[in-house]
């Protein structure tokens, strides 16, 4: 249960599991291959997928800090390097 002085600012957390409530807004496509992403990968929800990706992302930074490289090995046996920003 909320404490009476929460403000709207402060996040709510479930005591269940000790997990923040937040809500994106998303375009419909984005929403669209949100969903197909979950259907792909058989998760059990939206934010599986969300929290998911998050890790990824993390990984990448945390990876490209130490001088790697993330992509993809194609067909031809050239490295397509992915880069996020």
């Amino acid at each position: 249960m909320a404490d009476a002085t929460q403000t709207e600012k402060e996040p709510k957390t479930s005591p269940k599991n000790d997990r923040v409530r937040v809500q994106f807004d998303f375009s419909e496509s984005s929403l669209d291959s949100l969903d197909k992403l979950r259907a792909n990968f058989g998760a059990a929800s939206r934010a599986e997928i969300v929290r998911r990706a998050l890790m990824l992302l993390n990984d990448y930074v945390v990876e490209e800090n130490r001088g790697s490289k993330l992509g993809f090995m194609k067909s031809d046996g050239t490295f397509a390097e992915i880069r996020f920003y």
